[in-house]
């Protein structure tokens, strides 16, 4: 899969001339009616890769084969078929930018909004990809190996964040997150890899509720019904 045009496959096809020193002289051509167009033939008989193939193993064909013909010096033939499989090859994950809001008021724990999503469609989809964050928010976030970005900065069961801000200038913070693979075992073994986006995270503003001081206040004896004892302040 993924292989580019111009890329030899594997050795060069041999035929054998019965004749005295007749094999070094053979040339090998493919039947253009019959052979997959994906590939061409030198004429010392390696296999190459055509300009303007497309080998996807998702979504493609996977399996091909050519017809390939072995001509001597005095234009006699022989042909024979080549069969070529596509092996499926591990392809990084694609992880598009991410952007998330949430309150200021925001708790330790709280998600901040989805899961991030990576698309991976090797193995039909089902290979496991695992997701770390390059932090640059002074540990005010985090994600999980799941996707899950949290708050991790701040109290909890509390009224207010004093770690949040919606305050312009340092209510957005950008960071990179990176979408890891597992690869592929036997018998196809692949290596992992990995993708990495830009994350932007908006803090946003919250209605809250006045916050009223307590006080004392004192009240004379035999106050008069409705007489002021003091001023709440909020």
């Amino acid at each position: 899969e993924d292989t580019e045009e111009g890329t030899i496959l594997g050795g060069a096809i041999h035929a054998v001339d019965p004749d005295i020193n007749e094999t070094a002289q053979l040339t090998y051509t493919l039947d253009p009616e019959i052979s997959n167009s994906e590939f061409s033939i030198f004429e010392n008989g390696s296999l190459v890769v055509s300009k303007g193939a497309i080998f996807d193993f998702e979504r493609g064909p996977r399996s091909f084969h050519v017809i390939v013909v072995a001509t001597d010096a005095h234009g006699l033939q022989s042909r024979q078929n080549v069969a070529l499989f596509m092996l499926d090859s591990n392809e990084a994950p694609v992880l598009n930018e991410t952007f998330r809001s949430i309150g200021e008021n925001a708790q330790y724990g709280d998600p901040v909004g989805a899961r991030v999503i990576a698309d991976d469609e090797d193995q039909n989809g089902a290979q496991k990809v695992f997701f770390r964050m390059n932090d640059t928010t002074n540990g005010t976030f985090s994600i999980s190996k799941e996707g899950q970005i949290y708050v991790t900065k701040g109290p909890t069961g509390s009224r207010i964040n004093p770690f949040l801000s919606a305050e312009e200038g340092f209510n957005i913070y950008e960071f990179s997150i990176c979408a890891t693979d597992v690869g592929f075992g036997s018998p196809d073994f692949q290596v992992s890899r990995e993708t990495c986006s830009w994350a932007t995270i908006t803090i946003f503003e919250e209605n809250e509720p006045p916050l009223l001081t307590s006080r004392t206040v004192s009240v004379d004896e035999n106050s008069q019904l409705n007489a002021a004892v003091g001023v709440a302040v909020a």
